[in-house]
């Protein structure tokens, strides 16, 4: 582990700050107890930025362990969030934050930010993080798919044949096949759930490590330094070393390709988050509500259910959540030229720039990598 991370006393302080944080958020977004009195539960992401004396930033929070049928994104216009689970959000949250905050800067030329500044790369995108800052993500739960077979109960339950003449080119759902390590995983993890497609968080993560964790329309905007991972924040209790090396660590999953300097660690603690799932006692079920709270957005708090926002009528515009591609690529544009010239959505992703490259190589390595239902959708022109 690198030596330049938070020290034990840091790390408590920051996850002090997000459950309190959480904590202040409305009890509409957050787990409650059904009108049968069976309690619900949830898992917690947040990114959070840090520098030397150490300021601690908490740019997004998200609970959610939630993912939309496959069948369901098609053609939806970019308007309904797919993965719902808490680090997927707290990451596009994140890229919502950094967003904003280059949009002041654009419109605001005395406002002074404390996390974006200015990029002069030539050639390069006109924004990055601040270069004292460094990126961690903290969570309650150990990431879905391989990361966490071993909590789950691999080598424990029966080491179940795998059958490769059956399975074809399949990806396997979280949950099947406990014996069968190192592998790329679907949400959601129960068998007799609606297929999604959507990959684990421990393999969007792993793919972090080579694409920075800017989305695509933010790729525009800002540049990928300084947008990587140093460390994921864990319950110490949870961790299992052995687990976290083969699912995170380059040379362990993907042949072939060339180790990336931008890998990230794992680091533990011990502040307790009051409504994850041990916490919850026995017959608790997960809460079907979704949350995500931005620290520079004038409405902080949204409350996602079925990928839109809760409590509008499914489809108008209001139920568009702000972290939505639509509304990601919206904010980009009014930021960035290249993305107003973009015609289609599926634009910003093109495969002749360097990101789109790397992501293609890595997942062809790391194989069995099916892509989820296109969901393309023409751009607001100005």
């Amino acid at each position: 582990m690198r030596n330049d991370h938070l020290n034990e006393d840091q790390v408590e302080k920051a996850a002090n700050l997000v459950f309190q944080i959480y904590d202040k958020c409305p009890s509409r977004a957050r787990p409650r107890s059904r009108s049968n009195e069976i309690p619900e539960w949830t898992n917690l992401a947040a990114v959070i930025l840090v520098d030397r004396k150490p300021t601690i930033i908490c740019a997004a929070v998200a609970t959610g362990v939630k993912v939309m049928p496959n069948d369901k994104i098609k053609n939806c216009g970019g308007k309904i969030l797919h993965d719902c689970h808490a680090e997927t959000l707290a990451l596009r949250g994140f890229n919502r934050y950094l967003l904003n905050e280059s949009k002041r800067l654009e419109d605001d030329n005395v406002y002074v930010s404390t996390s974006v500044e200015r990029h002069n790369g030539v050639g390069e995108p006109k924004y990055r993080i601040r270069s004292t800052l460094q990126l961690y993500l903290l969570v309650t739960e150990i990431p879905c798919g391989d990361a966490s077979m071993e909590n789950l109960g691999a080598g424990k339950l029966p080491n179940w044949e795998f059958d490769y003449k059956i399975m074809g080119q399949k990806m396997l759902k979280g949950r099947a096949y406990y014996s069968e390590l190192g592998m790329i995983r679907t949400k959601p993890g129960r068998s007799d759930s609606p297929e999604s497609l959507s990959k684990s968080c421990t393999d969007k993560l792993l793919m972090k490590q080579y694409t920075s964790v800017l989305l695509s329309p933010t790729s525009y905007v800002f540049s990928p330094k300084g947008a990587y991972l140093r460390a994921i924040l864990v319950p110490r209790s949870k961790i299992i070393d052995s687990a976290f090396n083969r699912a995170f660590r380059i040379e362990e999953r993907i042949k072939g390709i060339a180790k990336t300097q931008y890998d990230f660690d794992w680091i533990g603690y011990n502040t307790t988050f009051k409504d994850s799932k041990e916490n919850t006692k026995a017959g608790g079920r997960p809460c079907s509500v979704s949350m995500v709270y931005i620290e520079n957005e004038s409405e902080q708090v949204e409350a996602i259910t079925r990928g839109m926002r809760m409590g509008w009528k499914a489809g108008s515009e209001g139920s568009i959540s702000k972290l939505s591609r639509r509304k990601m690529a919206e904010l980009a544009g009014e930021i960035s030229e290249t993305v107003r010239n973009k015609l289609r959505y599926s634009e910003l992703k093109d495969e002749s720039t360097a990101r789109e490259q790397i992501k293609w190589k890595t997942r062809s390595n790391l194989g069995r990598w099916i892509r989820t239902g296109d969901d393309d959708f023409q751009l607001c022109q100005n």
